[in-house]
């Protein structure tokens, strides 16, 4: 069986290298769009950085030693990030359960059912 060579076998070092660090400045742009709530912001670098990633996706089988410094640091800058999304969600989660606890309360103030009168009293 032969060995056979991934995707990113093509990619020169250098190149790769380049696709690492644009990596791990959308990792970095992620977080600041994460801090400021701008989900769009956050999606369209997830897309543009699973398009680098799919160029590199063989990173196993061809990633230089040199590399090992920078892909630790995207790990990490991920580990992060995904830490402070869930923390965004689990912030909303409570302000939701905090706006849903105001409306019950309103509503437990108006009427059940609002009926019109069933007799009118014309003497006055």
């Amino acid at each position: 069986m032969q060995n056979q060579p991934g995707p990113a076998a093509g990619v020169s070092p250098a190149h790769r290298q380049a696709i690492y660090e644009a990596i791990r400045e959308m990792a970095l742009r992620q977080r600041a769009a994460i801090e400021q709530d701008d989900l769009a912001t956050f999606h369209a670098l997830l897309t543009q950085r699973e398009a680098l990633i799919s160029r590199v996706a063989d990173v196993g089988s061809g990633a230089e030693p040199a590399a090992g410094d920078l892909l630790r640091e995207i790990m990490a800058l991920d580990e992060d990030n995904q830490r402070l999304l869930s923390s965004k969600i689990e912030e909303a989660q409570r302000e939701l359960n905090t706006v849903r606890g105001g409306q019950q309360a309103l509503r437990s103030y108006s009427p059940l059912v609002t009926r019109e009168a069933r007799f009118v009293d014309h003497r006055g």
